[in-house]
């Protein structure tokens, strides 16, 4: 047990601060690697440990929200698949985050379910995505993501800013549930656009790629 607290918090400190969040379905994580695209080669982290077992992990106090809220600060130093290796050891790490995956390749990418849904405004804040909005680009609107949004220019049509969110050299997709409620007035193409100012959601993953 000793041995086991020393290697839990020596991958604790690989991380920065600490980890908050939020919950996700199978289905919701299926739609999400579609979203993203074909994923050839996937290395699961280690199976996490039954939430509250692991006295690791309440020792650091890593938890999902704080490992959200961390990533503006500490993706701009990773560097390629050796880099998302660090960030899959601290997201192991952290209570409330289920599985972690990584896809080896050119473009490495890991994806980051979190067994809490957290609150998509507050990820959006985290992730400085201005004038947030959730659309979806999947033909059954089965997930939805995150996006920054503006109604500067000539005109006061809004405009989405598609592309995930850019940190250093990552895109980060914040995968969401579809909020619950009449549809919106707004689209992104023929698909709702769900403003965050009127609605409410919950991230249930994180999806981190190195930029092309």
């Amino acid at each position: 047990m000793a041995l086991r607290s020393c290697l839990g918090m020596l991958v604790v400190s690989l991380a920065w601060a600490g980890c908050s969040a939020p919950a996700s379905s199978s289905d919701g994580a299926k739609s999400a690697l579609i979203e993203q695209g074909s994923m050839t080669s996937t290395t699961p982290a280690a199976a996490p440990t039954d939430s509250g077992a692991d006295s690791s992990n309440d020792a650091s106090g890593c938890t999902a929200e704080s490992f959200v809220a961390g990533l503006r600060g500490t993706l701009p130093s990773l560097e390629g698949q050796a880099g998302l290796e660090r960030l899959r050891a601290a997201a192991s790490g952290c209570s409330g985050i289920g599985r972690v995956i990584l896809t080896e390749g050119a473009q490495p990418s890991l994806f980051v379910e979190l067994t809490t849904p957290m609150d998509a405004s507050a990820v959006a804040r985290h992730l400085d995505i201005d004038d947030p909005f959730l659309i979806t680009t999947t033909v059954h609107q089965s997930s939805f993501h995150l996006v920054s949004t503006d109604t500067s220019g000539s005109t006061s049509e809004r405009r989405f800013h598609a592309d995930d969110q850019s940190i250093g050299s990552w895109s980060v997709r914040a995968i969401a549930k579809r909020p619950a409620g009449p549809l919106p007035n707004e689209h992104f193409g023929p698909a709702p656009a769900y403003d965050l100012r009127t609605y409410t959601s919950k991230v249930t993953h994180i999806s981190i790629r190195q930029s092309s």
